[in-house]
């Protein structure tokens, strides 16, 4: 019997992933002190690449959600944000295990990469 997983619970500032069924809104919540948010993906087929395109503009969402703080500036805070995307899209991606969204990460890390590469 397979499951599908249909939501994503970003928790501890990204630090930790936990699947769910949970019908919580997708809003960035804080509790006790953490800040969480839900993605859902039940109305996704993520064989088809515009899904999982749209699921993964959400993920990028959650991350910044969770993880970025508006008006920081020192590089420390900058740092942690930055690890906090970075560890929290990759396992969000390694969670889902689907093949589309992996590839679909690695194409943008690449991507990025070669935009850093360049200078832009």
């Amino acid at each position: 019997m397979i499951i599908k997983k249909s939501r994503l619970t970003f928790v501890g500032a990204g630090l930790t992933l936990a699947l769910t069924f949970a019908t919580a809104s997708n809003a960035t919540t804080v509790v006790e002190g953490v800040r969480q948010t839900t993605v859902s993906y039940a109305d996704l087929d993520l064989t088809r690449s515009a899904d999982t395109e749209r699921l993964y503009r959400r993920l990028q969402n959650a991350v910044k959600a969770v993880c970025v703080q508006a008006g920081v500036n020192a590089l420390r805070e900058r740092l942690r944000e930055s690890n906090c995307s970075r560890r929290s899209m990759d396992d969000a991606i390694v969670h889902i295990n689907s093949q589309q969204l992996t590839k679909l990460h690695i194409l943008k890390l690449k991507d990025k990469g070669a935009t850093l590469l360049a200078g832009k």
